[in-house]
């Protein structure tokens, strides 16, 4: 990638990253326990947010279903993605920890 651009937003792996550098905003933010239990989904809402954003910018011509439901999921799995999914996946699988 030569130089970052908005067109980043129509991409998982691309929102991804915007999506992480946010997250280092919010971290900032909240508490280390707060952040830990809620990040991932912070993280899925500001992706579906960033990418339905890019998607009505973006659309020339009437806006479908199809369009919605497609930055929907791609702003979704971009914020799953930028927080790592396997940790994700441990976490919700594992029994908690005392």
């Amino acid at each position: 990638m030569a130089e970052p651009t908005i067109g980043l937003l129509a991409s998982a792996a691309g929102l991804a990253g915007v999506i992480w550098l946010v997250m280092q905003l919010v971290r900032t933010v909240l508490d280390a326990a707060t952040f830990d239990r809620f990040a991932p989904v912070i993280a899925a809402v500001v992706g579906i947010i960033l990418a339905l954003a890019y998607a009505i910018v973006a659309t020339v011509g009437p806006i479908t279903g199809a369009v919605l439901l497609q930055a929907v999921l791609v702003g979704l799995f971009g914020g799953w993605m930028s927080q790592n999914v396997n940790t994700m996946v441990r976490r919700a699988t594992s029994a908690p920890q005392e």
